[in-house]
């Protein structure tokens, strides 16, 4: 099920933000703060299980959101559109951010 869905970037800091244009959950803004794909072998893959976390901006309804599984899917599905988008048209950003680094020695 397509949900629809706006982009809405910051002026000031440029992060992406998602503005939901539908159903319960209609003019609530939120922002994805970590997405986690595993790697996996892509022909043993059925299904790939995402993570990740967000923030909600803004949320006009009287909807509780905290621990919300509903709107967890909702937004899940939108960021998988958004993936899968970004795959076809070769536009994948793909940023690093593995707490794991070395010191150096200095």
């Amino acid at each position: 099920m397509a949900i629809k869905y706006n982009y809405i970037v910051n002026r000031e800091t440029g992060e992406t933000a998602y503005a939901i244009k539908e159903g319960k959950y209609d003019g609530i803004i939120y922002t994805y703060t970590d997405i986690q794909l595993p790697e996996v072998d892509g022909e043993a893959a059925e299904e790939i299980p995402v993570k990740f976390t967000y923030q909600v901006i803004k949320n006009p309804t009287d909807e509780k959101l905290v621990d919300n599984t509903e709107f967890g899917n909702v937004i899940g599905e939108i960021m998988l559109e958004i993936l899968d988008d970004a795959l076809a048209n070769d536009t994948v950003n793909y940023e690093n951010r593995n707490d794991d680094t070395e010191q150096s020695g200095s």
